[in-house]
């Protein structure tokens, strides 16, 4: 009954909208790409069949990330991988990597190299499409990284001892999205969602398990130091990435009444624009959309049937823009509506999209379904308030730190707006 509750309310959050988004998506406004095609053919209604297929996308994620960290183990003493705080990618023979922490805001280049006392390896001729891709080739040029490398002062250092602690802690950060995303799917009754939390707690710790396996048969590298090159964020670094996909999120927040800023920040905190990121939550793409949530929501809202968008769907920008931003108008512009400080009405909002809304209303120890007494209570405190509680009793760090990056991000596109 409480999952019925739960999805009643957001439907009917939405349907006052739709009308007006039906008839907006009718006109010639569409942007060039047909996105109501793509996403209404690469739908599809919910089965069994669906579900496991998502659960399957979501196990091989997780094994192929253990199995990718066992394979740079052998050379690597610390095998980073990519994560929402950070893009890295890695040389096809492992051997070098480019580490984009989106957190400090510094870009690395590490080339492993067997003695310390070896002299700085001219870098340009790792850094070819052949060697890392056509993506990540043109991410480079794009921020002129390979002339930055090469003009910067590179050191060698002795690769650093192994440290359990950040290995585990990224098991730790998977269980985060993975229970997250369990909180948001609205297709889940309340005894499904505490089965498949404790069928998650047993992977996470036979996951450890097997980690410690892997750092004790860990045999020492053969490459004793690591070469490094370090550069801050070019100039303009975020207006380049979004200016990708500029046009859609322009159309989606105009059409929507969603802040612009607000939705490039949710992109960039998630993915950093990346319209093919993979986490361990059941979400794709650039915003991070997930099918059971934004998607079933979405599709109620536009196609008026419960369908949910599938993968491949999402890995197209601007399908996933349209989802993630009609989501958000649903949440901002109905769910959160009375909700009077605009401040205190996107933190709800970026909550209620990142964990769902139950959590969400748990954290203010409000009744599930009340949404406007919720509001009620929200507009009795001040957006510092609401900031300091969420921040503070979120039952996920990560999603503490998100909702603190989005808001940080928010206020930086505000003080520095996306160009027309």
């Amino acid at each position: 009954m409480q999952k019925q509750a739960h999805f009643l309310v957001l439907i009917g959050c939405v349907m006052s909208y739709s009308l007006t988004a039906l008839a907006f998506y009718a006109t010639d406004n569409v942007p060039t790409i047909d996105i109501l095609s793509i996403a209404r053919s690469s739908s599809s209604e919910f089965s069994q069949q669906d579900f496991y297929q998502r659960k399957n996308t979501q196990s091989l994620y997780l094994s192929g990330f253990d199995t990718r960290r066992e394979e740079l183990l052998r050379v690597w003493m610390q095998p980073i991988q990519s994560s929402p705080e950070r893009y890295v990618f890695y040389g096809k023979q492992h051997n070098f990597r480019l580490i984009v922490d989106y957190v400090s805001r510094h870009i690395e280049f590490e080339l492993l190299k067997s003695d310390a006392n070896n002299r700085l390896a001219d870098i340009s001729g790792y850094l070819l499409p052949e060697s890392i891709g056509d993506w990540n080739y043109r991410f480079l040029l794009r921020h002129g990284l390979i002339t930055l490398f090469s003009l910067s002062e590179g050191v060698i250092e002795q690769q650093k001892a192994i440290k359990p602690a950040i290995l585990f802690a990224e098991i730790d950060s998977h269980r985060e999205q993975q229970l997250s995303a369990v909180d948001r799917n609205l297709l889940l009754s309340r005894h499904n969602k505490q089965s498949t939390q404790r069928k998650i707690e047993a992977n996470i710790k036979e996951r450890k398990r097997r980690l410690a396996m892997q750092l004790n048969d860990t045999q020492v590298s053969k490459y004793e130091a690591i070469q490094r090159h370090k550069v801050v964020f070019p100039p303009y670094f975020w207006s380049r990435e979004y200016a990708l996909y500029l046009d859609h999120f322009r159309f989606h927040a105009d059409l929507t009444n969603v802040e612009l800023g607000f939705l490039l920040a949710i992109s960039q905190v998630e993915t950093g624009f990346n319209p093919v990121s993979k986490y361990a939550g059941a979400a794709y793409g650039i915003m991070q959309v997930s099918p059971h949530s934004a998607g079933l929501i979405v599709s109620e809202l536009v196609f008026r049937r419960a369908t949910l968008p599938t993968a491949d769907a999402l890995y197209v920008a601007a399908v996933n823009i349209f989802y993630g931003t009609n989501y958000l108008s649903a949440l901002v512009n109905t769910t959160f509506s009375d909700i009077k400080d605009r401040d205190s009405r996107l933190l709800c909002a970026v909550t209620a999209y990142k964990i769902g809304l139950d959590q969400l209303l748990k954290v203010f120890e409000h009744p599930q379904g009340d949404i406007e007494g919720f509001n009620r209570k929200i507009n009795m405190l001040s957006r510092k308030q609401v900031f300091r509680q969420l921040v503070r009793d979120l039952p996920y760090k990560e999603a503490q730190q998100f909702v603190i990056r989005v808001m940080a991000a928010t206020k930086a596109m505000r003080l520095d707006p996306p160009l027309k």
